[in-house]
């Protein structure tokens, strides 16, 4: 009891020295000033301070989510992998049963359909989302051969870069994060034509949305990507600025052509705003520039007054079908009505995986190029040649002789 009354006395000694020392004063002054001026704050701000932290922590969680949807969307396609058996279409039975029938017609780029995917670079939603290359990839693999992409100016620079993104050309709005044109046709180049396709041999088409306000430096850069990456793949030549020629004589028709000729390459497919640039040379069919290429949405094809003529109108020309609404999330039309029109390119949202995209993958589960049924197909008809007329029944001038005269009549 002693020792522990002399270490209190000892503590309470301690406590009047520090009491008197001028240094714990000043200390004990200043914490004393600091925790009022805190509390002060607290009781101003700690509202703001509390939401704002909340907010960062809210950002964190919801891009933290985002980020993983854009895999848990792509993932939903593997619902596809029970249904597809992809064969190239060299080795398919239409294909194999013309060649080996030795038919004087060969079929044509407009006797097919063809697997297309719309927004290919969308994986999620068409605003205030991701854009990404690996979209590509996914519908590449589940064998689509038409890409979609958008092209806008990266910035307002004058020698900027061009990306893809879905936005709007007046004041280069985008509503989905970028991505640079030269790495999504860096992918293309390595996994449309890799081993790991089946179907890597069918020609590819690569249809370009031109939305750069006319900024030639930005489409001449879209020129060089695709030369530099996909350049041996692309078309002969004469296949060059859509196949026109200054003699006729020399001009080709792409759409008519036998689709034997096209196999291992890229077909380019541009609208508008590529004139007077490089890419005016690679471009191969455009729906502004070509009579015999259309581009409608759904609606106009669904409450077409003449689906006759455009039915006729397919079995010698090509005809691209989109989605006719443009709401924030994906959706994918009856595809049957172009279907059964003959329209070759019906452009679906393969991410979006719903009872008619399903459809859809089902009619390419064995081949991406699908042969146009007989009625919607284009035949010529020959005319053989007309018998040689008899002599005696002849118009022909004919002479007649005698010892008499002689006359031709």
């Amino acid at each position: 009891m002693a020792e522990s009354g002399d270490i209190n006395e000892t503590m309470n000694k301690l406590k009047e020295r520090l009491n008197k020392s001028e240094y714990y004063q000043i200390a004990k002054n200043r914490f004393t000033q600091d925790r009022e001026r805190l509390m002060k704050f607290l009781s101003t701000y700690g509202v703001y301070i509390i939401l704002s932290t909340a907010l960062i922590c809210g950002i964190i969680i919801y891009f933290k989510y985002f980020y993983c949807r854009v895999e848990r969307y792509l993932k939903k396609m593997n619902a596809f992998d029970e249904i597809l058996k992809i064969q190239p279409l060299s080795s398919c039975k239409s294909f194999q049963s013309n060649k080996n029938n030795n038919s004087k017609d060969d079929y044509v780029l407009c006797d097919y359909y063809i697997a297309s995917s719309y927004k290919s670079y969308l994986p999620c939603t068409n605003y205030y989302d991701y854009g990404d290359i690996r979209s590509v990839e996914k519908v590449l693999r589940y064998g689509a051969r038409y890409i979609d992409l958008d092209i806008y100016n990266k910035d307002f620079d004058l020698c900027t870069e061009p990306v893809i993104s879905n936005g709007t050309e007046k004041g280069n709005w985008k509503w989905t994060t970028p991505i640079l044109f030269e790495d999504c046709i860096k992918m293309i180049s390595k996994v449309a034509f890799s081993s790991e396709l089946a179907n890597r041999n069918d020609p590819l088409f690569i249809n370009l949305n031109l939305y750069t306000n006319g900024n030639k430096n930005t489409i001449n850069k879209i020129y060089k990507s695709i030369v530099d990456h996909l350049g041996h793949k692309l078309l002969p030549r004469k296949y060059n600025f859509q196949g026109y020629s200054p003699n006729p004589e020399n001009s080709v028709d792409l759409i008519t052509t036998p689709i034997k000729k096209l196999f291992d390459k890229v077909i380019i497919i541009c609208d508008d705003h590529f004139k007077g640039t490089k890419l005016d040379e690679i471009v191969h069919l455009s729906a502004k520039s070509n009579g015999n290429f259309r581009n409608l949405n759904y609606l106009q094809v669904k409450e077409s007054h003449e689906p006759n003529e455009l039915k006729n109108f397919n079995k010698k020309h090509m005809t691209r079908i989109i989605p006719h609404f443009n709401n924030r999330t994906k959706e994918n039309y009856n595809y049957a009505t172009p279907w059964y029109l003959g329209c070759q390119f019906i452009c679906m949202n393969y991410t979006h995986v719903d009872d008619i995209m399903t459809e859809y993958i089902r009619r390419f589960k064995k081949c991406s190029f699908v042969l146009k049924p007989y009625k919607l197909r284009y035949h010529a008809k020959y005319i053989p040649a007309p018998k040689k007329q008899l002599k005696q029944v002849s118009f022909a001038p004919e002479k007649v002789s005698t010892p008499f005269y002689s006359i031709t009549y």
